[in-house]
C-alpha cells in the first residue's frame, strides 16, 4: 500500500513577515490517497488518479461500541435467514411427503 499526494496548480506567491519582509510560498491543490497502484500507473493517468483522489475516503476503523453493534446486527440478520431457511426445509419436506403419498397411493 502506498501513501501518495498530488499536486498542481503549484505557483508561487510572495507574503510578507514582520520581520524579513517579502518571503515566498508555493500555493497549490493537494490531494492524498492510499492505493496499490505503482507509480508508473499513476504518472500516465494523472487526471484518472487525481479525481481518483479527490474522492477517496480513508478507513477508519470502528470502536469497540461500534464493533459490538455490527456484530449484533449482523447475528440478528443470520438469526432471521436462519429461521426462513428453517421455514423454508419445511416447506419442502411437507411437499415431498405430500408427492410421495400420491406415488404410493397411485402404485397401489
Amino acid at each position: 500500500m502506498a501513501d501518495v499526494w498530488m499536486r498542481r496548480n503549484i505557483s508561487p506567491q510572495a507574503y510578507h513577515s514582520d520581520g524579513d519582509g517579502e518571503n515566498l510560498e508555493y500555493v497549490y491543490d493537494e490531494i492524498f490517497f492510499r492505493t496499490e497502484e505503482t507509480q508508473e500507473d499513476i504518472e500516465n493517468n494523472l487526471d484518472i488518479y487525481w479525481k481518483k483522489g479527490a474522492e477517496w475516503e480513508p478507513t477508519v476503523p470502528l470502536t469497540e461500541k461500534e464493533q459490538i453493534e455490527h456484530l449484533q446486527k449482523e447475528l440478528e440478520e443470520a438469526k432471521t435467514n436462519l429461521s426462513q431457511a428453517r421455514t423454508d426445509n419445511d416447506m419442502a419436506i411437507a411437499e415431498l411427503t405430500i408427492v410421495l403419498a400420491t406415488m404410493m397411493a397411485s402404485a397401489e
